[in-house]
């Protein structure tokens, strides 16, 4: 899309449109994509001819599923960032050693994305590799919020707003700063059901060594788990977190190289 958010090619974003209604709904048909997008029959089918020809989906039994295609876009998009690389085998420490779920995340395009998820023993799989959130309503979203000036974050919440998971979740810019200051002063940050009733977490950002914002990791899980080890979780996140910024760092120890700048995430 351009900067003011419409699209320069709008058949190709009535054909994106289709496939993440497709992808929210796990499986549509053409009937139901056709009552939810405002376009005759035979138009949305040749929209899903064309998505089903590039594998991005699938057709069983006159229903159109999301195609392997996206899955080996997706791996492909996640292999070209060094943060997977390095952030792995800090998630997989962290899983092994509280039993909980384990996450790192980054923006990208003002939402988040989980690069690399893990569950440890005693967790359960809340969440997923690859799964897109808001910025505002979890724990490594507000990390992330917090290392950005006020007018980054407002860009973002001007795109994508402040939409409501649960009951929990903050609906107003006021109470969203109120909670980025709170963020910033403690120096992590909490997700308290906000994004699924009886799922809490703990995150913290992780930064490049000039500061700029790498990603964020997280440790999440039942509520009544996290509320009471929240201490020593905060403690094994801060100490995890260091680890991986200094090891971003040694991977450019020079001062010079500066290998990851060209990986960044843009801009919203």
């Amino acid at each position: 899309m351009n900067p003011d958010g419409e699209p320069k090619v709008k058949a190709t974003q009535t054909s994106l449109t289709i496939l993440e209604e497709v992808m929210r709904r796990n499986g549509a048909t053409l009937a139901e994509l056709t009552a939810d997008v405002d376009l005759s029959r035979s138009a949305v089918h040749n929209h899903l001819a064309t998505l089903e020809q590039n594998g991005l989906l699938v057709r069983e039994e006159g229903e159109y599923k999301p195609g392997m295609m996206l899955l080996h876009m997706g791996v492909q998009a996640r292999n070209r960032n060094p943060d997977y690389r390095i952030a792995k085998s800090s998630v997989d420490d962290l899983a092994d050693e509280t039993g909980l779920e384990v996450d790192f995340c980054i923006e990208e395009m003002g939402r988040e994305f989980s690069l690399y998820s893990e569950v440890g023993t005693l967790g359960r799989a809340d969440l997923q590799a690859g799964s897109v959130f808001y910025l505002h309503n979890n724990g490594t979203g507000k990390a992330i919020l917090a290392e950005y000036s006020r007018e980054r974050v407002e860009e973002i919440l001007d795109r994508w707003g402040l939409p409501a998971e649960t009951e929990n979740a903050i609906t107003t810019r006021e109470r969203l700063f109120e909670e980025l200051e709170t963020v910033r002063e403690r120096g992590y940050a909490t997700n308290e059901q906000e994004l699924m009733a009886g799922y809490s977490a703990i995150s913290m950002s992780c930064l490049y060594p000039d500061g700029d914002v790498f990603g964020a990791l997280s440790i999440g899980g039942p509520t009544y788990r996290i509320e009471a080890e929240r201490d020593e979780l905060i403690e094994r996140l801060s100490a995890a977190v260091e680890a991986l910024e200094d090891e971003i760092a040694s991977s450019d120890a020079d001062g010079e190289s500066n290998w990851w700048k060209p990986f960044r995430m843009s801009d919203p």
